[in-house]
C-alpha cells in the first residue's frame, strides 16, 4: 500500500510539473503573426519605373525590381509604356496598390 501511495504521489508530481512547465513555454512563445506579415511593408511606398501589362495584371519595373501593381482609384492602362512614372501606394501582400501617379 505504501508503494502504491508513493507511485501515486510521483505521478501527481510529474503531472503538476508538466502542467507548470508547459504553461511557462506558452508564456515565452513569441506572438503568432499571419504568414508573410514579417515582410509586410507598412505606410506609403514611392517608386519610379515603367508600367507594363501582363495577362494577369500590371507590373512596375524599376532599375532593381519588378513588382505587381493594381489600383482601385486609377486606370493603370492609361500609363502603359509611357516611360518612367513615379507611383505612390501601399502594399497588400506582394502587390503595390497605387493611389497616385506623377
Amino acid at each position: 500500500m505504501l508503494l502504491l501511495m508513493r507511485h501515486h504521489s510521483a505521478v501527481l508530481v510529474i503531472v503538476f510539473l508538466s502542467v507548470l512547465l508547459s504553461g511557462c513555454s506558452i508564456l515565452q512563445s513569441p506572438v503568432a503573426t499571419p504568414a508573410g506579415s514579417a515582410d509586410q511593408k507598412q505606410g506609403d511606398t514611392q517608386l519610379t519605373g515603367v508600367i507594363s501589362a501582363t495577362s494577369s495584371g500590371f507590373l512596375l519595373t524599376t532599375d532593381t525590381l519588378t513588382i505587381a501593381i493594381d489600383s482601385y482609384a486609377l486606370d493603370l492602362s492609361a500609363y502603359l509604356d509611357q516611360g518612367p512614372v513615379t507611383v505612390t501606394g501601399q502594399y497588400s501582400g506582394d502587390t503595390l496598390f497605387i493611389g497616385s501617379i506623377e
